[in-house]
């Protein structure tokens, strides 16, 4: 069974002329593998797709809209696709393809928004600051906290996460974050074949960069 995700991609890919085949469903039990293998102009891509649907707090949040304000840990509807993807795609990373996770996101919140995306992906910012200083000089910066899925030793096999945007039915655009700690990177032409938007890899930081 096709989900929306799934077919808003297929139609996608074919409106982009680039050629897609379904992978085949494991036929050992709790095995799963990715969803598509992608033909870019520079080589084959491996994508899985990740729908977020609406939970009962995703309804409870809707019927609150015009009451109170609520609290939003960023990046915690993320953390488990992208482990789950990560299992799914290493096989294909294992044997040197690139992979991308595509999440789509079909709820009333802001599950893709662009913090909320790298919290999951790089963890929570801290901010850094140096005692004993005037206030003006106290301020030494920013650097990645807790709740990264994305490390030198977690989940490498993911090469890049892709938030699929859509409008009316249709792919409005594709936002496309690198993993910099990917065992096989996404280059940045193979990249360009999913968003004109695009980020170069970043050559030594432990973040990912985005346009």
């Amino acid at each position: 069974m096709t989900t929306q995700s799934e077919a808003l991609f297929d139609k996608w890919c074919q409106q982009q002329r680039l050629p897609f085949k379904r992978i085949r469903v494991a036929r050992v039990a709790n095995q799963k593998r990715p969803d598509y293998r992608v033909r870019t102009p520079y080589g084959w891509c491996v994508i899985e797709i990740k729908e977020l649907v609406p939970t009962e707090e995703d309804d409870l949040i809707l019927q609150s809209l015009r009451g109170e304000a609520r609290w939003v840990d960023p990046g915690t509807r993320l953390r488990r696709p992208i482990r789950d993807a990560a299992k799914q795609l290493r096989k294909f990373s294992q044997r040197g393809l690139p992979t991308v996770l595509a999440l789509v996101d079909l709820t009333a919140s802001f599950h893709t928004e662009k913090y909320q995306v790298l919290a999951a992906m790089c963890g929570h910012t801290k901010l850094v600051f140096a005692p004993n200083q005037p206030i003006a000089e106290a301020f030494l910066g920013a650097k990645p906290g807790g709740g990264a899925t994305l490390t030198k030793e977690h989940n490498t096999s993911i090469s890049a996460i892709a938030v699929v945007r859509t409008d009316g039915g249709e792919v409005a655009a594709i936002d496309l974050y690198q993993n910099p700690h990917a065992r096989i990177p996404l280059s940045a032409e193979r990249a360009q074949s999913f968003a004109e938007r695009h980020p170069s890899r970043p050559a030594k930081t432990s973040r990912p960069f985005w346009i």
